[in-house]
């Protein structure tokens, strides 16, 4: 699948919407509102991750690109879309593979735009944030409107370390190493005036390989930078794979899931 590894700010109010595709309905939707179209393949493939690219041709008003999606999992797929302006939109659905159940799918959307009062209950209902063209230190959203980024530092916040529970955080909520999850720690930070997290899209499984974890180029242009491991701090410290395994854990938390946030 197409992917990057990036550093990125993850907007904290953004709210994604699944849509199951059926084919012919038309929706409605908001400007900047997250979808998601679910396609499953009929086909079995050995490693989906690397054999299966899928897209989706999304068109609107003044609007014609191609949209990358991901596997997410046995043999389903997602494409996530939103539409830049009010009007009527519609996709079609592509792969590097010949399979019924991904390509030439299609549906159509109709996009409303926020009232000023939903936009003020939800700054982030006035689109993706960018770089300010006329200053290029500053961001705006995709209206003009001015944004200040305040973020908290949340490199690994998609893995295992932020737990999701599903559930209600109590309004009374204080996060320590003892009740940590994601949504505590979202709402902890909206509390206190934050609009943003940093996190590493692709957070790396590290492993310690007995080379420096610091190293650069003739150039010296730095290629590898890891956490430094104890005691010496000059090796990578080991980091959890994918199914969460790992030789260290957060202060006062387990590995697996974590009930303590929620009632």
């Amino acid at each position: 699948m197409k992917h990057t590894a990036t550093l990125f700010c993850s907007s904290l109010l953004l709210s994604a919407i699944s849509l199951t595709t059926g084919l012919g309905q038309q929706e409605q939707r908001h400007v900047w509102e997250a979808m998601e179209i679910t396609l499953q393949a009929e086909h079995t493939y050995e490693n989906p991750y690397t054999e299966v690219d899928l897209w989706v041709q999304l068109e609107g008003p003044d609007f014609d690109k191609r949209v990358w999606g991901f596997w997410d999992g046995n043999n389903v797929f997602k494409v996530r879309v939103a539409a830049t302006t009010p009007g009527e939109w519609r996709w079609r659905s592509g792969a590097n593979v010949n399979d019924p159940g991904l390509v030439n799918k299609s549906g159509r959307f109709t996009a409303v735009a926020w009232t000023k009062k939903e936009m003020e209950d939800n700054p982030n209902r006035r689109g993706f944030v960018r770089t300010n063209p006329n200053a290029p230190h500053g961001f705006i959203y995709a209206d003009g409107t001015p944004f200040f980024l305040m973020a908290d530092t949340w490199w690994a916040a998609f893995t295992w370390r932020y737990s999701l529970e599903g559930k209600a955080i109590p309004r009374d909520y204080v996060p320590d190493a003892s009740n940590w999850c994601f949504e505590g720690g979202v709402q902890w930070l909206k509390k206190h005036g934050f609009n943003s997290i940093a996190a590493i899209a692709s957070f790396p499984n590290w492993k310690r390989d007995e080379l420096d974890g610091t190293i650069r180029d003739s150039a010296g242009v730095q290629i590898r930078s890891g956490w430094p491991k104890a005691p010496d701090g000059r090796r990578i410290k080991d980091m959890p794979d994918e199914k969460g395994q790992m030789p260290f854990a957060f202060p006062g938390k387990s590995a697996g899931k974590n009930d303590l946030c929620a009632n």
